[in-house]
């Protein structure tokens, strides 16, 4: 029997964690977030425009998000006509909704680019490295 083999986001994810960077949630629900999820959210969102889209990994009280597109080298999903559409709306839906959205490749995250961009990207939004979701000082900043 062969093991499941983990995909580059999991593999991200540890990458982070060793790097110090946790609070990292996966499979954020950005959209429906916005539009607030109590119930009848999916007609918020249709009258609004917007799916029910989900994020690879993101820190949600910065507005962080990091995208690990596969299928790169074998016109995988993320690379064909309708799928493509598909997410440079979400990309797109979630940048105007104040998102930092990064697009990787596994093989960035491999080469550890990957997480040289979100360390970079993190730290100008303030967010120290080894905090938790949401960090102590948005917490801070809400109360004043």
């Amino acid at each position: 029997m062969t093991k499941p083999r983990a995909d580059a986001a999991d593999i991200f994810l540890t990458q982070l964690r060793v790097a110090g960077i946790v609070g990292a949630v996966r499979e954020y629900r950005f959209a429906a977030e916005h539009v607030g999820r109590h119930p009848g959210v999916k007609e918020r969102l249709k009258r609004a425009g917007l799916q029910d889209w989900r994020l690879d990994l993101s820190w949600p009280s910065i507005k962080v998000a990091c995208e690990v597109d596969g299928g790169v080298y074998v016109m995988g999903g993320h690379n064909r006509g309708a799928h493509m559409e598909s997410d440079r709306a979400k990309l797109s839906s979630a940048v105007a909704m104040g998102w930092a959205v990064l697009t990787v490749t596994p093989r960035h995250v491999k080469q550890g680019r990957a997480l040289q961009w979100v360390e970079a990207v993190l730290a100008l939004r303030g967010y120290p490295k080894g905090a938790d979701l949401p960090p102590r000082w948005a917490l801070a900043a809400l109360s004043s």
